[in-house]
């Protein structure tokens, strides 16, 4: 295949101009990195839920869990387990808070990022335990309808003060101008590694809502999970500008070289490592 520099453009018109275009123009910028046990994860699940004590051939009832609360867990879990490639960033974007008023053309970004994966339960004794869905769609068509881990999500919100610009400017029609209309506009691009999913007791968990079920005489115990984080945030205007220009780029025609994969194959040389005897 062809490198891209055999790819030519062509200009449609050869004398330079002036062009009026619209560009961004970056007023601040950050990076960030880093790691932290955040919690508790809720369930995702489009339905109510039950965690199995028992195997799945008993009647024992189970812990339910409810779609969009906390995931509590029974003193009988001791071990949770990433499910394999299930880790997701499910929604991010970066939204312009208000103004700063202590501080002159600084602006309140939040960055708001929601993952969502799947974890498998384990007892003491590395027993998995199973999830039975609870739904109705579900039981018309497999009364027993177990699956071997839970789709869960964890929303993360952070906030930080950056600069903006000397000129507040009103805009409209962007999809990150929620907050305030008169503004810069914020960019986030992250990248995210989950690290280690635990069980934590009620007691012990930062900022955790207070869950009181009286079905369940045992102590609550929430899901937490260990996210590496590294995350770039833009803030930027629209504005302008005045460029010198010799016309719109014409693409020229393609000059790669289609062939079979046989025909690609056979034109490589042999490995210099094989030792070919006779």
């Amino acid at each position: 295949m062809d490198s891209p520099q055999n790819h030519k453009f062509t200009h449609s018109n050869e004398a330079c101009e002036e062009v009026s275009i619209l560009a961004f123009q970056i007023y601040d910028q950050c990076k960030q990195k880093w790691c932290d046990c955040v919690g508790p994860w809720v369930s995702a699940e489009p339905c109510e839920c039950i965690l199995l004590e028992m195997p799945e051939d008993s009647d024992q009832f189970g812990r339910y869990l409810v779609p969009g609360q906390p995931v509590t867990l029974p003193d009988c879990v001791k071990k949770v387990k990433l499910e394999e490639n299930s880790f997701l960033i499910e929604r991010l974007g970066a939204t312009i808070i208000r103004p700063v008023d202590l501080s002159h053309n600084c602006w309140e970004v939040e960055v708001r990022v929601t993952f969502t994966c799947n974890v498998e339960f384990y007892s003491d004794s590395m027993r998995r335990l199973p999830i039975r869905l609870l739904c109705k769609p579900c039981q018309e068509e497999q009364p027993n309808c177990v699956k071997p881990s839970l789709h869960i999500a964890y929303t993360l919100e952070k906030r930080m003060i950056m600069h903006g610009g000397k000129d507040a400017v009103t805009s409209a029609g962007l999809p990150d101008q929620r907050g305030c209309s008169a503004g810069p506009h914020a960019f986030v691009e992250l990248k995210a590694d989950p690290l280690e999913f635990c069980v934590v007791r009620a007691e012990d968990a930062a900022d955790c809502p207070e869950v009181c079920d009286c079905n369940y005489e045992e102590p609550l115990n929430y899901l937490y999970g260990t996210i590496g984080v590294a995350m770039m945030l833009f803030l930027y205007q629209i504005i302008s500008l005045h460029v010198p220009s010799s016309g719109i780029s014409i693409p020229g025609d393609c000059l790669c070289d289609m062939q079979t994969p046989c025909e690609q194959f056979l034109k490589m040389d042999f490995p210099p490592d094989w030792n070919l005897k006779a």
